[in-house]
């Protein structure tokens, strides 16, 4: 054991020698304009690279480099966090012989999406906080360093370190500090700061799903080493079915008929598509419902406010509304998943919840309902929802009043980019105790929690209501 400890700290302070011979002393000016004087160490002012710079820089970087793939055949990890997800959720290939999962999808599918996506942090959080001082997985570290073009042999420095903690059981926070010694954050971020994107024009949302009569924005981000000039839009397939105004950047988006078409932004030789998806408006199935659909509404990692989700339930079919005011808790503005090819993002819909913690939305009404039919689609059918009377005691004790319904949405839809492309909405039912005052949320008791999608809310006034 002995040994063992002292070939890791003879690599450690391998790590730091090398760090500290090659780190470099910038001389700029004193507060008095003066040079520094000579063999005075003065630190230049930091650059902050944030969570949104990091994304952009590594997102045009490859897939695979040749010391983090050497590593994950010896150890790469064998279960849990990202090897799950990748098995059970994704349905990759798990091989370390083949290096996959890739630790590209790894940073950014299985950790920098989903994490943005429940609000664990945003774009602009410190790249230097979340990537380089808190990830602990020596893959990905490497994989970082490799990517960031950081000087070879302080990146082998640092796997023959993960590589020395691996062997002898040393703790993951442990082994990520000492590769920390030999990869100094300014190595990353000079990278960062020095990077320029390769010219392209990319769309938000690139996937857009309306319903005749409904309308949607779409936002062009020219990245581009020249002038960048002005944004041109234009229907190039489906003309019948939407029609496009414009102001610079944005484009607004308005459903005519039911079909796809597809709306094109073009900045000089660049362009780039958003696929358009328009349904046939929901009407309600009886004299006695009232349907709301969810218009409006953009991909956000931020809960909305209450008066947010209020402005997007739009009343279908004319008549009188009967929703007077809304209360909500972790209740986001569409969604995104899926990785490469399969990637999806979406709007005009609320997502209750999200992968770490349930979400829920209680309706006041200015009369009694007993049923509602919830379309949309959920993020997996373990998905757990429980709807009715907000005062009911089922909230809060073990003990059932009956004045509420459990059921798990094994009859929905899978959330994705074929489904959303497709426009391969569900539906449930669900009867309750008749009240004026309506909560849907999502309650999976485990630790893994599971998003519920909601594109329309079909309210059924109860009996004496109808009345």
């Amino acid at each position: 054991m002995g040994r063992k400890l002292l070939s890791i700290a003879i690599g450690l302070i391998a790590c730091l020698t090398f760090a500290c011979g090659c780190s470099r002393v910038q001389s700029v000016p004193t507060e008095s304009g003066e040079p520094a004087p000579s063999g005075a160490v003065v630190q230049a002012a930091a650059t902050a690279v944030t969570m949104r710079d990091i994304a952009d820089f590594l997102s045009e970087k490859d897939a695979h480099y040749p010391l983090s793939d050497e590593f994950i055949e010896r150890y790469q990890q064998a279960s849990g966090g990202y090897i799950d997800l990748a098995k059970k959720t994704a349905g990759m290939i798990v091989d370390k012989e083949k290096h996959e999962p890739n630790q590209k999808w790894h940073f950014f599918d299985s950790w920098l999406y989903p994490s943005i996506d429940d609000g664990s942090f945003d774009w602009d959080a410190s790249a230097k906080t979340r990537v380089y001082s808190n990830l602990l997985c020596p893959e990905l570290l490497l994989w970082i360093y490799e990517a960031s073009g950081v000087d070879p042999a302080k990146v082998r420095a640092a796997k023959d370190v993960a590589e020395q903690g691996r062997a002898t059981g040393v703790k993951v926070a442990t082994i990520a500090k000492n590769m920390r010694a030999c990869v100094p954050w300014e190595d990353i971020e000079n990278s960062i700061v020095n990077f320029v994107p390769s010219e392209r024009v990319t769309l938000s949302p690139d996937k857009l799903t309306l319903t005749v009569g409904e309308s949607g924005m779409v936002t062009a981000t020219v990245t581009t080493s020249g002038e960048a000039g002005n944004v041109t839009w234009s229907v190039t397939q489906g003309e019948y079915f939407v029609t496009v105004t414009s102001a610079g950047n944005v484009a607004t988006v308005t459903a005519v008929a039911k079909g796809t078409a597809t709306v094109k932004a073009e900045c000089g030789s660049l362009s780039a598509e958003c696929a358009v998806t328009v349904n046939a408006p929901r009407e309600p199935s009886s004299d006695t419902s009232v349907v709301y659909e969810i218009s409006g509404t953009t991909n956000s990692n931020k809960a909305l406010s209450d008066e947010s989700v209020f402005s997007a339930l739009k009343l279908v079919g004319g008549g009188d509304g009967i929703i007077t005011g809304v209360s909500t808790a972790y209740i986001y503005g569409g969604g995104s998943g899926g990785s490469g090819d399969n990637k999806w993002s979406a709007g005009n819909m609320f997502k209750v919840g999200t992968a770490s913690v349930a979400g829920s939305i209680t309706f006041t009404l200015n009369t009694n309902v007993s049923r509602v039919i919830i379309t949309g689609y959920v993020n997996d059918t373990k998905c757990q929802i429980r709807v009715g009377d907000s005062t009911s005691t089922d909230w809060t004790d073990d003990e059932n009043d009956g004045k509420t319904v459990t059921h798990t949405c094994t009859d929905m839809t899978v959330i994705d980019k074929d489904a959303l492309e497709a426009g391969n909405v569900s539906t449930i039912t669900l009867d309750f105790e008749s009240t004026s005052s309506v909560t849907i949320a999502t309650i999976n008791t485990t630790s893994k929690k599971y998003p519920l999608y909601i594109t329309a809310i079909e309210f059924v006034l109860s009996a004496e209501a109808a009345q």
